[in-house]
């Protein structure tokens, strides 16, 4: 069963895409986004990936597929605008836990969903 981009890619002629950006943390959406793309074709990485295993990279040789991660930017703009309250980082907070609770704080990142989970040093 595909996936609603997938589907459509196939329906309208397979692997059709120059570019595709991928976000998700699975082995899974990377083979989705390799799946659809044209040879030669870009892939942007727009999140790591949760399970660290191994991966089989040999379908991007052949397919001759780029695969590249955004870039953070500059970190002293980004600290300053924090610094300054310019930027509401709340929504994205999901959970605080103290340091003592560091393993939990990580199980509780790792679920999906989560965007980020802070760990308090107190």
């Amino acid at each position: 069963m595909f996936t609603a981009p997938l589907a459509a890619a196939f329906q309208i002629g397979g692997r059709m895409f120059r570019y595709r950006a991928r976000q998700g943390g699975s082995h899974g959406g990377l083979d989705e986004a390799l799946d659809i793309v044209e040879p030669r074709g870009i892939i942007v990485l727009k999140s790591t990936i949760a399970n660290r295993g191994e991966y089989n990279l040999n379908n991007f040789v052949l397919q001759e597929v780029t695969l590249i991660g955004p870039g953070c930017g500059p970190f002293d703009v980004a600290l300053a605008a924090l610094d300054q309250g310019s930027i509401d980082v709340a929504p994205l907070i999901a959970r605080e836990e103290p340091l003592q609770n560091g393993i939990l704080a990580m199980q509780k990142a790792a679920k999906r969903g989560i965007m980020k989970v802070l760990i308090l040093m107190e």
